[in-house]
Formats: C-alpha cells, structure tokens, sequence
C-alpha cells in the first residue's frame, strides 16, 4: 500500500480528522526492541543514569538507532493516550 492510498483511505475513514492522522503504530518495531527499551526503563527508575544522558546519547547517532525509534513509537502510544484523557 503506498502512502497516497492510505491518506485517501484515511480521509474518507475520518472525515475532517484526517489531517490530524500520522502513520500507523509500527509495532513489529516496538516488539522487536522491546527487551532493550524495558533495560532502559529499568536504568531510569533504579536512577542507574540520568533519562537526559540516554535521550542525548540516543539522538546524536547520525542514523537513528532501532531502539530510538522504537521509543518513538512508545512515545507516540503516550502522547494519544495522553489526549483521549484529557479529551474527558
């Protein structure tokens, strides 16, 4: 399916909405990093290193590691989940 297919499948699916719509969750992604992204939840809440140090050290790589995008993605899950509640 190429990207043109989806934006027009995703303006008839939601009406005015669909500006609003990104690309779907890549969740293979997630699940394929998932053991990596729970090391560095892990780091952050036994205050092993600081969250600002990874989120440095992940986002001066010239070419955006697997585990990055990844939390992205993770990031992406927040941020909707974050909006639905606030949209109560």
């Amino acid at each position: 399916m190429t990207a043109g297919s989806m934006r027009s499948r995703q303006k008839g699916r939601y009406g005015v909405l669909a500006p609003f719509m990104g690309e779907p969750l890549d969740r293979k992604l997630i699940e394929a990093n998932w053991d990596d992204v729970q090391r560095v939840i892990t780091a952050f809440r036994n205050r092993v290193v600081a969250p600002s140090l990874i989120l440095r050290k992940l986002g001066t790589t010239p070419r955006q590691s697997a585990l990055s995008l990844a939390m992205r993605e993770i990031g992406r899950i927040e941020r909707i989940e974050r909006t639905v509640h606030n949209l109560d």
